[in-house]
């Protein structure tokens, strides 16, 4: 769902900011892309959203409030180091067909 990948590439994109900045550049700019993207389309499509909502989503689901000292360990940095080596235009193109398709943002299945 867009709303749980909304969750994952927020959070990616705060780990590489704060546990990883300027290691891999390319990567963080794909991530804040999508981030936008999607930011973008919830915006657009949830019918109860509002830039301050967002935000809020983006502070409880995305970490972009969490401190360094939180944020990188554990999972969180595992996950970002599978996403260095992820197929970046694969992902990028399946979450592009997802955010073709107007409509109201879900959850879905996440991972």
């Amino acid at each position: 769902g867009i709303v749980c990948a909304w969750a994952i590439y927020t959070t990616m994109a705060s780990v590489g900011a704060k546990c990883f900045p300027g290691k891999n550049p390319r990567l963080q700019a794909d991530l804040d892309d999508l981030v936008t993207k999607i930011d973008a389309y919830v915006l657009r499509n949830a019918r109860s959203m509002s830039p301050a909502l967002i935000a809020d989503f983006k502070r409880r689901q995305g970490h972009v409030d969490t401190p360094p000292s939180e944020l990188c360990q554990g999972d969180a940095v595992t996950m970002y180091q599978a996403f260095e080596r992820a197929d970046w235009p694969k992902l990028r193109q399946e979450l592009d067909k997802g955010l073709a398709r107007d409509g109201e943002p879900t959850w879905g299945t996440c991972l």
